[in-house]
């Protein structure tokens, strides 16, 4: 049986972003991406300064020509920047978040919400998805692993009101 997809609209005050970017080209190895991220030391550097404990994929347009995904996290406070990661300031925005009820494990998790649904998300009424010309951001994916209530991974589609 497969989880109904939940939708919920939600303001994001504007964040800073910690991690690792990497540059997205049409032969992009995300192996790599992720071989390197723990070999620089991953999550462990991030932290103490996390503000929000979800690992994070960050997709967004560094310039309109260079797609970038960022692995990291939310945070505060950040003393030092860690040799390799990059802290950046992200705006405030509206956002449709696409998610199931928490689930009991990873891989359920994983089966409900993908790049498709990205794609195909329904806008909510008087809203559009932002281009990027309109936000760096394009997409968040926030992975709630094993808390509490169990796991969860989430879409945040960055929207506008319509025009």
């Amino acid at each position: 049986m497969s989880e109904p997809v939940i939708t919920f609209q939600m303001h994001h005050d504007e964040f800073y972003f910690l991690g690792i970017e990497n540059l997205v080209t049409e032969n992009a190895d995300f192996g790599a991406f992720w071989g390197n991220f723990f070999d620089m030391g991953g999550y462990d550097k991030i932290d103490p300064y996390a503000k929000d404990p979800n690992c994070i994929n960050l997709w967004y347009y560094k310039t309109p020509e260079k797609k970038i995904y960022y692995q990291g996290k939310i945070v505060s406070e950040v003393d030092d920047v860690p040799d390799g990661y990059t802290l950046t300031k992200f705006p405030a925005g509206e956002y449709l978040v696409a998610t199931t009820a928490w689930l009991s494990s990873y891989d359920e998790s994983m089966k409900h919400i993908n790049h498709s649904y990205y794609k195909n998300a329904q806008m909510p009424e008087g809203y559009t998805k932002c281009s990027q010309t309109d936000n760096t951001v394009f997409l968040i994916e926030r992975w709630g692993a094993d808390t509490g209530d169990g796991y969860r991974y989430e879409f945040w589609i960055p929207i506008k009101k319509a025009e």
